[in-house]
């Protein structure tokens, strides 16, 4: 295993590419995957056949909703429409061939009819309603569950295979004086099932996930079960030529995670991944030995290596879970890169029903010439998990290798945030509705719906202190997502002859973030109107950098994978290209507590003063945010101290810093002064403002008059309050 990187320059020129490569070629070889299920649907039945061969003309074999069900949850991964097993939608394939989604509908609707007539699970393989086939039927249900595919079809699954799931379910779970997982393998004569493998028992428990909840039930049957033949796998390890099973080792890996997660610590999962990795060297494909059905002509049937695999991706997954540090996948990848070199190189091609065919055949067997629809699913599972690891190392890697600050997901209910940061209590005030519940109508509900017409970035702007992060921090919490920030010194850190390569590889860390919160935290500087004086008169470093920063945030906005929201103080002085639909979504101004919000904060700090009392605290407060509210006010002081102390506490807003900034601003921000004279005339400081613009002095007034006559809407609203 090659030495971790350890800077964020370094994984970039290094282990990077590596995993880069490998995403692309799952990427390609998904996609030729997907015109063979195209080739091989059989219109008429609707369904896929167990196999196909380099002499067919046409698909041929047993068919079974079995084998259905398995061909269709690989599908809707590749094609977005169904979930990993966190539940965790995978991101699209580039480059699928047209006829995919359709044959996707088609299959899963030839499905449905099938277990509508039948009124049970059929499989010319192993009989009716049995353990395999009703658990990749009960995954197909789950999977389509999050994406919210079609829920007649999502309830027909589920009505179908329920029934059975429960017959098995009551003598696994409910009927602790019997063997139950003999009892139920054994009603089935197709085959005799090994009541004691671990293979079936998570099939079972698997089943049960997915129909009922992971945590619908708990089972000390199957904790006892999946910890004894774990340690048991762990031990056989030590013996050389003993029965160790590395398929049975990784099932009872996954089997305990689903069961009673708190029962796999990071030391007993590190000892499996040690134990794994080991067994690599002489068998790269994890080679299951343990069979876990036969026949009375004594044939055998294993599991595949690649569901050995699968149940190990999706351990691993399962333990690292959102977590930053302390993950196992950049251990477990060296590993996976290896099985996916060994079954690369079993990979079947040929041409066969007007395509070329790729795909996969059972390794028990030696048939160059054929190709298992249901052995290929499997791999498709095992490539786009191992595709979403890679995916969520390059993600993870990154972001602790840059540095940058990162405050982990947090739950919120977005209607309480909402009540404590909106700014205004009404939505009077400049005639603009209420900041939050417009972030909610644009960002929140869509995202938490996973709507096509989601929104992915935004610009905040107002006054210092009015709430910008809290935003941020909101709507991450709201929708449990880390929030990321980037300030400008993470651009600056290198040095300044590095800071473009920094730069670069800041922006290539945040295109491999998804859900989460990007918050470019008052990045101006980068971001300044080339046309301005403000942009001229800076370091000829930020002159140089501005360029570049309006294309990364193009191609950050491009990749709809998280948001991003940039901060400003100064809206105005940002590039307009920056502003241009395309790159933000949508604008926001925030602004300090108008007069009723004022009161509110008061109130909730000190519940003895009097409605009077507060009114008159809250004129006293005006321009002063949420913070400094708070600050003022204290806890026993007295009402005449607290008004004094809200009228002397210093205002980093106010319509006096908009006139100060008359002659400096290309764009007067019209807006923001409009609030801010409003605000004045709920605080009784109306006559003040005039004052204030009587007495601005000779170039002031000039650039005051020409601020005026730009805008026929600002001339109107001041004429309104009387100020012009």
């Amino acid at each position: 295993m090659s030495e971790r990187a350890k800077t964020l320059e370094q994984y970039l020129s290094d282990h990077y590419n590596d995993d880069l490569e490998d995403i692309r070629s799952i990427e390609q070889t998904l996609a030729a995957i997907a015109e063979t299920y195209i080739a091989t649907f059989d219109h008429t039945n609707k369904c896929w056949p167990y196999e196909i061969t380099s002499a067919s003309h046409t698909s041929h074999g047993k068919k079974s909703h079995g084998t259905s069900a398995m061909i269709l949850s690989a599908i809707g991964k590749v094609i977005g429409e169904s979930s990993l097993r966190n539940g965790a939608t995978t991101e699209s394939i580039p480059r699928l061939p047209k006829g995919l989604q359709e044959i996707f509908e088609a299959g899963l609707n030839g499905l449905i009819e099938q277990l509508q007539s039948a009124k049970k699970c059929v499989s010319g393989t192993f009989g009716d309603n049995d353990v395999l086939t009703i658990s990749h039927v009960a995954e197909l249900a789950h999977a389509l569950r999050p994406s919210g595919h079609k829920a007649a079809a999502e309830n027909t699954l589920s009505q179908h295979v329920s029934s059975a799931v429960d017959r098995i379910s009551k003598l696994v779970i409910q009927d602790p004086a019997t063997d139950a997982f003999t009892v139920a393998l054994r009603e089935n004569a197709e085959v005799q099932w090994s009541p004691r493998n671990a293979f079936l028992a998570l099939r079972v428990l698997r089943a049960h996930a997915d129909l009922q909840g992971a945590g619908t039930f708990r089972s000390e049957r199957f904790r006892a079960f999946f910890e004894a033949h774990l340690h048991q796998q762990l031990s056989f390890s030590a013996i050389p030529d003993s029965r160790f099973d590395p398929a049975e080792l990784a099932s009872c890996l996954e089997g305990l995670l689903i069961c009673a997660q708190e029962a796999v610590d990071t030391v007993l999962f590190g000892r499996g991944l040690s134990v794994l990795r080991a067994n690599q060297e002489t068998s790269a494909y994890w080679r299951p030995n343990r069979p876990f059905a036969d026949r009375p002509t004594g044939e055998i049937i294993l599991p595949l290596s690649v569901e050995g695999a699968n149940s190990l991706l999706r351990a691993t997954e399962i333990l690292d879970g959102t977590k930053l540090h302390g993950t196992f996948a950049g251990e477990a990848i060296p590993m996976f890169r290896r099985f996916w070199r060994w079954l690369r190189a079993r990979k079947v091609e040929f041409d066969a029903l007007g395509a070329r065919c790729v795909g996969w055949h059972s390794e028990h067997i030696n048939a160059p010439g054929t190709i298992h629809l249901w052995d290929t699913s499997q791999v498709i599972e095992f490539l786009v998990a191992f595709r979403a690891l890679l995916q969520r190392h390059i993600a993870r890697e990154t972001l602790v290798l840059s540095g940058v600050k990162v405050d982990e997901a947090k739950q919120g209910n977005w209607s309480e945030l909402a009540t404590k940061y909106e700014p205004l209590s009404v939505n009077t005030l400049i005639k603009s509705p209420q900041v939050f519940e417009r972030v909610r109508a644009h960002f929140v509900d869509p995202w938490l719906k996973h709507s096509p017409d989601r929104n992915y970035s935004m610009l905040v702007y107002g006054p210092p202190g009015t709430g910008k992060t809290s935003l941020a921090k909101s709507i991450a919490q709201a929708l449990s997502f880390r929030l990321v920030t980037i300030t400008v010194s993470d651009f600056l850190g290198a040095g300044g002859a590095l800071v473009e390569a920094r730069a670069k590889a800041i922006f290539q860390m945040l295109e491999a973030q998804s859900n989460c919160i990007i918050f470019f935290d008052e990045i101006d500087a980068f971001l300044l109107d080339r046309d301005s004086s403000h942009y001229r008169d800076q370091d000829t470093l930020f002159q140089f950098l501005t360029p570049g920063m309006l294309t990364k945030i193009n191609d950050l906005r491009e990749r709809e994978r998280a948001i991003f929201i940039v901060a400003t103080n100064y809206e105005n002085r940002i590039d307009p290209a920056i502003k241009r639909t395309g790159r933000i979504d949508k604008r926001y101004l925030l602004l300090p507590p108008d007069l009723h919000k004022r009161c509110a904060i008061i109130k909730d700090f000190r519940k003895d003063f009097n409605d009077e009392a507060l009114l008159r605290m809250g004129k006293a407060a005006v321009y002063l945010s949420y913070k400094d509210i708070k600050v003022a006010v204290g806890k026993d002081t007295a009402e005449d101290e607290v008004v004094e102390r809200l009228k002397t506490s210093p205002r980093s807003s106010g319509y006096d810093v908009y006139l100060k900034r008359l002659r400096s601003e290309t764009t007067f921000p019209y807006l923001e002064f409009l609030a801010a004279a409003e605000m004045a005339k709920e605080a009784d400081l109306l006559n003040e403002l005039k004052s204030a613009i009587d007495g601005l002095a000779e170039k002031d007034k000039v650039a005051w008059t020409d601020a005026v006559q730009q805008s026929s809407t600002f001339k109107q609203r001041l004429e309104e309050l009387g100020l012009n």
